[in-house]
């Protein structure tokens, strides 16, 4: 099995310099939202000597989702890899996640990943989990840049991203987790494994958070309701607020947050 990197970044400077920097060890395809369409490709050598191919796409057009979308339609691989410009591919991944995939069978696995302060370059956080299935649970708690796919699957069950999530949208983050979703609900098999794929560096400027006040709040009351559905996505909205009140209580109370993702969950958006 073959297995590409699918990027999604903004005003790309050098493609060459990126693949260096991020340790990419497989063939790589770049979507790059900026001021002009376009596209490019190369051949580049690792590390380790090995040539992989490079396409990037210079687009006009605007939107994370959109984005990941785009990379899907026109990758080539086997298995793809859900990535964002601020990682760090682990060494010797190409072969951990191809025999991952070989020994599941699974159409979609989910990796851990090593969260690291962007500042001091200390290890904040490991996320993922051990090999097993996937539930709710794992689903909740996954980012874009764990999961991998097989394409063919994807595109056959006619699963993407959902373009009214995710940055860009104005309604904030969670287009991995649909995405997981509509993955479950193709019937498509899922998996999670231990191997760390990647260091992915945090704290740098976001261009969806903007603390945790009342538009946070709405936002997640709407994208959870749009995601695991009416009575899941309710049980969840009403869990999240009670149960994070440690990471946000500095900037809201909890009636405060409780009411804001309330009004989010009975939005219609779009």
């Amino acid at each position: 099995m073959t297995i590409q990197i699918l990027v999604s970044c903004m005003h790309l400077v050098d493609a060459g310099e990126f693949l260096k920097k991020s340790n990419a060890q497989s063939d790589v395809l770049i979507v790059d939202q900026c001021d002009r369409d376009a596209v490019e490709e190369f051949d580049f050598v690792d590390a380790k000597g090995d040539s992989h191919h490079t396409k990037v796409i210079h687009t006009t057009e605007r939107g994370l989702s959109r984005s990941r979308n785009m990379a899907i339609a026109n990758a080539w691989c086997d298995i793809c890899m859900i990535s964002d410009d601020d990682e760090v591919y682990s060494d010797g991944y190409p072969a951990a996640i191809v025999n991952a995939f070989e020994q599941t069978k699974a159409d979609v696995v989910i990796f851990k990943c090593n969260i690291v302060d962007v500042n001091t370059n200390k290890t904040l956080r490991i996320v993922g989990f051990e090999r097993g299935e996937v539930g709710l649970r794992q689903i909740f708690k996954t980012g874009s840049w764990q999961i991998t796919f097989m394409r063919q699957s994807v595109t056959q069950h006619n699963v993407c991203f959902d373009v009214m999530m995710g940055s860009g949208t104005g309604n904030g983050a969670g287009e991995e987790n649909k995405f997981l979703m509509d993955c479950r609900r193709a019937g498509m098999s899922m998996s999670t494994d231990s191997f760390v794929s990647a260091v992915v560096y945090e704290g740098g400027t976001s261009q969806w958070f903007k603390g945790y006040n009342e538009k946070f709040f709405r936002d997640k009351g709407w994208q959870v309701r749009r995601t695991f559905g009416n009575v899941v996505g309710f049980l969840y909205s009403v869990y999240y607020v009670l149960s994070k009140k440690q990471m946000y209580g500095k900037d809201m109370s909890m009636p405060a947050a409780l009411k804001a993702v309330m009004k989010g969950y009975f939005e219609k958006r779009g």
